[in-house]
């Protein structure tokens, strides 16, 4: 990024729409010509390692799950209409 207004800024690109893990699996198996599947796991199959650790990847799947981490920004239109001057 060359603007100023983007300097020292986390940006979260995304498409422009929120998908599922499923969904996502669907676009890129239609994309591959090959069916993909995603399989959600329960959290004690997702619980390995240490306590702590075992335990942060639980609640990553169980946000993910609850599409709580479900997002779309406006962030490409933003960069582009900031370098463009628009």
């Amino acid at each position: 990024m060359t603007t100023r207004d983007l300097r020292r800024q986390d940006v979260v690109i995304t498409g422009p729409k929120a998908l599922s893990y499923a969904e996502m699996a669907d676009v890129i198996g239609a994309a591959i010509g090959k069916r993909i599947r995603y399989v959600p796991i329960s959290d004690a199959e997702a619980s390995f390692g240490s306590d702590a650790y075992a335990k942060a990847v639980t609640d990553i799947w169980r946000a993910i799950r609850e599409g709580r981490v479900a997002t779309a920004t406006d962030a490409v239109q933003r960069m582009c209409s900031s370098l463009c001057g628009v």
